[in-house]
């Protein structure tokens, strides 16, 4: 995993984030593009660059996350209110990319 700040600065290189996050146990996966159609899923369930993203993005309300996998598929991740979303697919499905 590559962790970059909004200046492309490299912050870690194949580390898993651990930011503290006691309340976070799921995420919604989002059907649709405002995220308020969707189905919650256990964060045990995701592998360790989408944990890494669920916790930063878990600890910093304005942020957002892309996990980009080895297949292509790119993931965007935010928190919304007290939710935490995960658009999957989004350069296929719900953009148009």
């Amino acid at each position: 995993m590559k962790v970059q700040c909004a200046f492309n600065h490299t912050i870690a290189n194949r580390a898993e984030v651990t930011a503290i996050s006691p309340t976070l146990k799921n995420i919604r996966i989002a059907h649709d593009n405002k995220g308020d159609i969707g189905h919650m899923v256990q964060l045990d369930s995701f592998g360790t660059r989408h944990r890494s993203a669920f916790r930063i993005c878990s600890n910093y309300e304005d942020s957002l996350a892309f996990v980009v996998s080895q297949d292509g598929g790119i993931k965007a991740i935010m928190r919304v209110g007290a939710d935490l979303l995960i658009w999957q697919d989004i350069n296929r499905e719900l953009f148009g990319i």
